[in-house]
This record gives C-alpha cells, structure tokens and sequence, in this order.
C-alpha cells in the first residue's frame, strides 16, 4: 500500500512541477503584448469627432484630434495636431502622452491601448485654464 501513496504523491509532485513552469513562463494561453501595425491610424471620439496619429517603430511620432471645449469663459471647436518632439513610446501594447502643451493656456494627455495589431481605444483629456474648462473623451481607432 505504501508504494501506491509514493506513486501518487510522485505524479502529483510532477503535476504542481508542470502548472508552476507554466505559470511562470506565462502559461495562460496568452501571445503577449500587442505590437501594432505601423502607419496611420484613424478613428472617432466620444464627440462623434476625428482622432488619427501615426506610428513607427519608435512609438507615436504625431497625432491630430478634433474636440468641442465649453468653459465658463468660452467655447470652441478646435483641431490640434502635436508631434515633432520624440515619439511617445508603446510599451506592453499600451501608452500615456503625459501632459502635454496644445495652446497658450491648454494641455492635453491620453492614454492608449492597442487591443490587436489594428485595433485601439483609449482616453484623453483636455483642460483649458483660460476658458475655465475641459473635457474627458474616449477614442477608438483602427489601421
């Protein structure tokens, strides 16, 4: 009876070996993060408004959104276009502008995540300290 708990107890000890080598190696069934396509993307807002931006190998090297701001001051409709300085960088099939300058009292950041190599959503928000206002919108886009 005993040689069967030592058999048993092997297979086990095998088996919790094969589940941790495969959690470790990120077993899940998982393809890692999304590298995606290079070139132009271009979606909508949650403003029914134009979203595009291009990307390199480098990462994000320019990018042109439309948005409608109301504030307590003013309200508008504006294109921006940022880019020219270094390509915000893609890590993990995801990326985070930081804050960035589009106007002599506006700042803009956004957030991205690639869900295929040509499939994207994300958020950005924009504040205009000058008009007393700002808006958060949602983007999707494809290439």
């Amino acid at each position: 009876m005993r040689g069967k708990y030592l058999f048993l107890s092997r297979i086990c000890g095998m088996a919790a070996t094969v589940v941790f080598a495969l959690s470790a190696c990120g077993g899940d069934g998982g393809t890692g993060p999304v590298i995606p396509a290079t070139g132009t993307w271009s979606g909508t807002t949650s403003q029914s408004l134009a979203v595009s931006f291009n990307i390199t190998s480098q990462g994000i090297t320019s990018a042109t959104l439309d948005y409608q701001l109301s504030g307590s001051f003013c309200s508008y409709n504006a294109t921006v276009t940022v880019g020219g300085s270094a390509p915000v960088p893609i890590t993990n099939g995801q990326f985070n502008t930081g804050s960035i300058q589009i106007g002599g009292s506006a700042t803009m950041s956004a957030t991205g995540r690639f869900t295929s190599s040509t499939q994207a959503n994300g958020t950005i928000s924009i504040v205009d300290g000058g008009c007393n206002g700002s808006v958060n919108l949602t983007w999707n886009a494809t290439r």
